[in-house]
């Protein structure tokens, strides 16, 4: 059995915190929040307006309604902290769990399209992207990390299991967690691979039926 957990409350696995199916307005917690009572005098109507701003914040700590700013008008549409598990191994998305000399060391000096960055580039990118990195214990053994504008589409970005550890369905895995998280759901995802097409197209990835409809700008022209 595979499980999920999120800012420390475990779902079973298809189940997550923005499924509204683990959340609902008649939660006992949000019952009690609404009975808390307001110092007169108070109008019922700003009333109603106090109990349904708490309802919201505390929907939004649930993990059930998005996070939005009205002023700025923008939506985020996930939330970190998540994290899978199967037998030994897990995925987290969690940032600062990235064991960065493991990740570095083989993107930049292993990889065939991670040669030439530089540490820092890859620090920055981490910094910038939504970060799974793959355990066995407390080893990193894997990682994968996503750039999204959280509304249209995201870019699927430096994939990698330690070779050691391939031939047991971890990538696949990898991917099936990252697949998951409510930040892409429902988004266009674009990738870029050399050998690895099989595994993605279970993902529902396809070949461009036509390769002129896509354009690239390199760094090393945009170095110049």
């Amino acid at each position: 059995m595979e499980y999920i957990r999120c800012n420390s409350q475990t779902y079973k696995s298809g189940k997550g915190p923005n499924n509204r199916s683990n959340f609902t307005e008649e939660d006992t917690t949000l019952q009690e929040l609404s009975a808390i009572p307001v110092s007169p005098p108070v109008s019922r109507s700003y009333h109603s307006l106090l109990v349904r701003t708490k309802r919201r914040v505390l929907a939004v700590l649930y993990g059930a309604l998005p996070i939005r700013s009205y002023r700025l008008k923008t939506f985020v549409s996930w939330r970190k902290d998540m994290e899978w598990f199967r037998e030994e191994y897990s995925v987290s998305d969690k940032t600062e769990k990235v064991q960065r000399k493991v990740v570095n060391d083989y993107i930049i000096n292993r990889s065939y399209w991670g040669k030439g960055r530089s540490c820092e580039q890859m620090n920055r990118a981490m910094d910038n992207s939504i970060c799974f990195s793959l355990f066995k214990g407390e080893e990193q053994i894997g990682f994968a990390r996503v750039i999204t504008d959280y509304a249209l589409i995201f870019y699927l970005a430096d994939v990698f299991v330690l070779e050691e550890h391939r031939g047991r369905g971890l990538g696949k895995w990898l991917i099936e967690c990252v697949m998951d998280h409510p930040s892409i759901k429902g988004l266009k995802g674009l990738l870029n691979t050399r050998d690895a097409h099989t595994l993605y197209e279970r993902f529902g990835f396809a070949v461009l039926s036509d390769p002129r409809s896509a354009m690239i700008r390199t760094a090393e022209i945009a170095s110049r």
